[in-house]
């Protein structure tokens, strides 16, 4: 679409270069010419029409522009020639400052070479984006996109750069402070920076931080709009011996904002200060101050999605529970021919690679050791690949409708290498029942959901649970993999209008498992 500001630029340049009768397009004259074909000396119109239409203009500089087919050349060679692109980006460093170069440069290490853990490009992933948000001259567009770069690879990296983690956040906040506070969420900044002394127990720092930043919005009209700097401000104050009654105040004064609204940003605390070898019962404070807040539903269950009014329980049985029965003539049949499941199964591990279909559950998860699900249904869809290696199981899922049809719900076969450890694992909603068939289970497997029920794993026997509740899942066999059917089914308490409610897209590979 032409904008007015376009219509009034073709027009300024018609009116001061054009000589000849000829009109002009939409097209600029060629350098030099008039659009009769007269030759004028160029004006820079041209230049200017240039870069309002190149469609990387928000990341290039004008230091940058000459060179920027030489920038897009090397973009073009990220996808395929990684090397290529790097070895591109690094001509155009030796002849000009370019921060779009580091930024693609550090992009392009970041996609095809951090999955190989080598420290060394990690740090030169790490360097090449400090560089970009220290550079004062670089467009803001450069450098917001490098601090979420960043707070991704920290997020992933453990202890690795935790002292780089907080010199950035502490730079952009109180040396930066006009230009972050214009670009980045002023929650979020604060957030990392408190969470990040928090979970390396630092915990004088990070109070006296917030005390900074709460200045320093004061002083520019600006307020927090969620309650979770709130509330690490009030749990970190609650670690400093003579603060803790005020840490209690602090807590004590939050709104409460819903049940689950604040889940998965608990849920991610929680993870980080796990890998700083915090103690459960350390944890455990933290759940019971979120739990006090709605901000979890209880310390067992902590979904994103918390639907009232449903039956809300742990484990479920087909004796006891009435509502459920209506699966009772499909899950007989589904233990009736359990060992040709299980064949296909232990077929289909025989080769454990993403090649082969297998997903493995993500590095920053708590889980030690292996574990890898093969997916048959997902969210309601047919995986076509993986059903032509699992032919029986399919076909009869294809038949169990409130299953393969349950837009939240997946089917798989889970796997656990031994000695492989889950810990506190729960899935996003407590409209989804949860369903094990086990079909290899070594001597030692422990299975438990919430605190306090602990579940037996039998080959050949199906046990339900809630999703939503907290489980451990332990293989301690030294030799053997713990091999189980993972089925879904709905709440039987849920309309139709729920069943039909469907995970946003983007959020349905982190539910997968």
């Amino acid at each position: 679409m032409i904008t007015f500001s376009r219509i009034i630029l073709i027009l300024f340049s018609y009116f001061s270069i054009v000589k000849s009768s000829e009109l002009c397009g939409l097209e600029p004259p060629k350098e030099g010419n008039s659009c009769g074909g007269q030759e004028f000396e160029n004006n820079g119109i041209e230049v200017k029409w240039e870069r309002e239409m190149y469609s990387k203009s928000l990341y290039t500089t004008d230091t940058e522009w000459p060179y920027k087919d030489s920038l897009d050349e090397a973009d073009d060679y990220i996808a395929h020639d990684p090397d290529k692109a790097i070895q591109l980006f690094n001509n155009i460093l030796n002849d000009v400052k370019s921060n779009r170069a580091i930024y693609a440069r550090a992009r392009t290490k970041q996609i095809h070479y951090v999955e190989k853990e080598n420290v060394k490009i990690q740090k030169e992933i790490v360097d090449d984006f400090t560089h970009v948000i220290k550079d004062k001259e670089a467009l803001k567009t450069i450098w917001a996109s490098a601090y979420y770069q960043l707070r991704t690879i920290f997020e992933l990296s453990k202890k690795l750069f935790f002292d780089r983690e907080i010199d950035i956040l502490e730079y952009l906040l109180f040396e930066r402070t006009e230009d972050a506070f214009k670009a980045l969420s002023v929650d979020t900044l604060v957030s990392d920076l408190i969470e990040s002394l928090y979970i390396r127990r630092k915990f004088e720092d990070g109070a006296k931080a917030f005390e900074k930043a709460l200045n320093l919005t004061k002083e520019r009209n600006i307020s927090f709009t969620s309650n979770y700097v709130n509330f690490l401000y009030g749990i970190t104050l609650k670690e400093i011996r003579d603060r803790k009654r005020e840490g209690n105040k602090i807590l004590r004064n939050i709104e409460p904002e819903g049940v689950s609204q604040k889940a998965i940003t608990i849920e991610s605390l929680v993870d980080k200060c796990r890998k700083f070898d915090f103690k459960e019962v350390e944890i455990e404070k933290i759940l019971k101050e979120a739990s006090k807040l709605h901000m979890i539903v209880s310390l067992d269950q902590k979904p994103i999605e918390f639907i009232e009014g449903i039956k809300n329980q742990a484990v479920w049985s087909m004796e006891s529970d009435k509502e459920i029965t209506v699966h009772e003539e499909e899950i007989s049949t589904l233990i009736e021919i359990w060992p040709s499941i299980k064949k296909e199964a232990e077929d289909l591990t025989k080769n454990i690679t993403w090649e082969a279909g297998w997903l493995r559950s993500p590095s920053n998860w708590n889980v030690t050791g292996n574990w890898s699900e093969y997916q048959l249904f997902s969210f309601g869809n047919k995986r076509h690949h993986q059903c032509s290696r699992a032919q029986e199981t399919c076909n009869f899922f294809r038949l169990f409708k409130a299953s393969s049809r349950f837009f939240k719900g997946t089917i798989k076969f889970s796997v656990l290498s031994p000695g492989t450890k889950i810990n506190s694992f729960h899935g996003p909603s407590n409209t989804v029942l949860r369903a094990y068939l086990g079909l290899s289970v070594p001597h030692g497997v422990k299975f438990q959901i919430g605190r306090k029920n602990s579940i037996n794993l039998e080959e050949g026997k199906v046990v339900i649970f809630d999703n939503s509740f907290d489980r451990t899942l332990i293989n301690h066999s030294p030799t053997e993999n713990l091999l189980i059917l993972s089925f879904d089914l709905p709440n039987p308490d849920l309309d139709l209008d729920t069943k039909a409610v469907k995970y946003a897209h983007e959020a349905r590979s982190y539910f997968l498992f």
